[in-house]
């Protein structure tokens, strides 16, 4: 197949979509049928689902096969078909008799229809990525310009071959050994004319203002999609998305998954399923025991809160169990081993991590989640975005309990400022690769290290690898 083709491909997938519908419910009234015949309700039945699932696929254009789509959005789009044909489906049944065939049966044909459906979509656009990667239905792309930003989008174009793109090379002031050069500037014509190329991609920011203005003009005059490479410098993001305010065009940088509503929706659920669930069974009795202790021990009182940074730069206050003496430096000096300010019930405490089960309490309120990256006392927020690189970016989300750093053993006293730099960079990784699998592989780890920290496992492993390290070995006489 060609590029000219691909005009074809739409037609094949909407095609498909119509044989399934009509064979399974015209196969349905045949065979729960067999000696009525058709009349004018039935044919008006047949004429009134296909209008409606011709309306459907063509307003929310189903039937394109677009070679950047993902196979969950692929899901999510045919999905959203089904549930307007569903309801579009029943209202039939609310302007029309329907006594010619088993409502039961129309049940049972809808059900096939569905999943016939997300199998042919699924196999069609299967189809079209794997001859895509045999080098098929490709189009040829133009680079104008080089940066880094260009490179990396040559790379993927290269590593994912399924999307169909052959490289033809770039035009700019000067070769570059990253990718084939094409020629300067000043020769764009005649590149367009020798390489035909079905799409441009310029790096934008690396043009001065006369090249831009030239090169709108040059490109009005081919049939090319143009395409923009911006060049973000050091911003983390991971999607773009363009708004349009008034005339003007404005880029949302989207830090993970967690910038969209659906994602935090399914994580604040989770959040408060799990923070009742360890509330009503943990920390309702912890608590009356700590007060019973508490009563005969002095009567200090078995609460503390202190104030930490949460999503934006905002500030909450974090509740936890006292682990330690009332002192002025509670809230700029973290606790170290062996810290005089620490009581005895205080250790226990923190030995066994109890001391952080009030934080649930942040979670069900929405001031933290389960997993994130763990909060810090606002003078070392303070500090370290000092002195740290891209330290505020881990406040775009929630702090938690646990995290990706935690469970990676970055976690407890820190010593020194590589100890914040690579919890950075797995509170960063986690952000980035945010999913709700991921969450509860984070929680599995955290309750699995918990259990090895309480029983002193963990520290026996520790001790007894350090021993093996320091044993020198005794040399054989032969």
């Amino acid at each position: 197949m060609t590029t000219g083709y691909s005009r074809y491909i739409p037609f094949i997938s909407f095609l498909g979509e119509v044989i399934l519908l009509n064979t399974l419910f015209v196969a349905g009234f045949i065979v729960n049928q067999p000696t009525t015949g058709w009349h004018a309700e039935s044919i008006l039945f047949y004429l009134y689902i296909n209008a409606a699932w011709f309306s459907i696929s063509y307003f929310s254009r189903g039937f394109e096969v677009n070679r950047h789509a993902q196979w969950r959005k692929i899901l999510t789009g045919t999905s959203t078909n089904i549930i307007l044909f569903l309801f579009i489906f029943l209202v039939y049944f609310q302007i029309r008799s329907f006594n010619y065939f088993p409502r039961d049966e129309v049940k049972s044909i809808f059900i096939q229809f569905i999943v016939l459906l997300f199998l042919w979509k699924l196999a069609l656009n299967g189809v079209f990525f794997y001859y895509r990667k045999l080098g098929y239905n490709f189009r040829k792309v133009l680079f104008i310009g080089m940066n880094d930003a260009v490179a990396d989008l040559q790379h993927f174009m290269k590593m994912e071959s399924w999307y169909g793109y052959k490289i033809m090379g770039f035009v700019g002031k000067s070769p570059d050994e990253r990718m084939k050069y094409l020629g300067a500037f000043h020769q764009l014509d005649a590149i367009i004319l020798r390489a035909e190329p079905d799409e441009v991609y310029i790096a934008y920011t690396s043009l001065s203002d006369d090249e831009k203005e030239i090169l709108a003009e040059k490109l009005s005059h081919y049939k090319v999609q143009v395409n923009l490479i911006p060049d973000l410098g050091n911003f983390l993001y991971q999607k773009v998305e363009w708004r349009d305010l008034g005339i003007v065009p404005v880029m949302a940088l989207h830090t993970g998954p967690l910038a969209f509503w659906g994602n935090r929706a399914i994580k604040r659920l989770f959040d408060i399923v799990f923070s009742l669930v360890v509330i009503v069974g943990l920390l309702s009795w912890v608590t009356i025991l700590l007060y019973i202790v508490d009563f005969f021990t002095g009567k200090k009182g078995i609460w503390y809160v202190q104030k930490r940074t949460s999503v934006h730069g905002r500030t909450f206050s974090i509740f936890k169990f006292k682990s330690m003496i009332d002192n002025d430096q509670a809230d700029v000096q973290q606790a170290v081993k062996n810290d005089p300010r620490i009581t005895r019930i205080g250790a226990l405490l923190r030995k066994t991590n109890l001391d952080e089960i009030p934080q649930f309490v942040n979670v069900l309120l929405g001031d933290m989640s389960v997993i994130g990256p763990r909060p810090h006392m606002l003078a070392h927020t303070e500090e370290y975005s000092r002195q740290v690189s891209r330290y505020m970016f881990r406040h775009t989300v929630k702090p938690g309990i646990s995290g990706l750093a935690q469970v990676h053993g970055f976690r407890g006293e820190v010593k020194s400022m590589e100890d914040i730099r690579k919890r950075v960079e797995k509170d960063i990784e986690y952000i980035k690769r945010w999913s709700f699998w991921l969450d509860i592989l984070i929680i599995w780890q955290t309750g699995w290290l918990l259990i090895l920290e309480s029983t002193g496992i963990k520290r026996i492993a520790r001790t007894a690898s350090k021993h093996k390290k320091n044993v020198v070995p005794k040399r054989h006489n032969r």
